[in-house]
């Protein structure tokens, strides 16, 4: 399988986590306008290149930070990767949302390269394969577990029902 690769704008400067950018407020609706922007323009990348939705395999996903212009158009501009990816967090849950993988978690997530370059800009490019089961140290008891589908909406549990184990006793 080939890897889906995709541009999203950087992140925007509320969501840096290098100093107090206003208020809790207008730092948590930057952080839902990210996130449902990334959630977008990843489905549009999926269905362009007919990308599976994210429900068997773990995905790792690389990251290249274009930082050129980013002040020019009011966009965070990381300078150490641990920031990078701090203030993109909002956009690995659009890439959640969209399917891009099943969770963020360590389990379906591996996180590989994150780099920063100067040269090109402003966006960050997102290149997502399909990882190797081995990456996880996964259970060969778990594989069926690995490729169960996704719960449908409606189904009993998303609705609201909880499973025996835990309920209150």
């Amino acid at each position: 399988m080939t890897a889906l690769v995709f541009d999203v704008p950087l992140p925007p400067r509320a969501l840096s986590s290098n100093g107090a950018h206003g208020h809790w407020a207008s730092k948590a609706r930057a952080k839902a306008e990210y996130r449902e922007t990334v959630s977008w323009l990843a489905k549009a990348a999926m269905l362009q290149t007919n990308w599976p939705v994210a429900v068997a395999w773990p995905r790792q996903v690389d990251l290249l930070f274009g930082i050129k212009g980013a002040r020019k158009e009011g966009r965070y501009q990381p300078r150490d990767e641990s920031n990078a990816l701090s203030a993109f967090k909002a956009g690995f849950d659009g890439m959640v949302d969209a399917g891009v993988v099943r969770d963020d978690s360590r389990r379906w997530m591996h996180l590989g390269e994150t780099r920063i370059t100067a040269e090109d800009g402003p966006w960050v490019r997102i290149t997502v394969t399909v990882a190797e089961a081995d990456l996880y140290n996964a259970d060969p008891a778990d594989r069926e577990w690995h490729l169960s589908p996704l719960p449908l909406k409606g189904s009993a549990h998303v609705a609201g029902t909880k499973p025996k184990a835990w309920s209150k006793r």
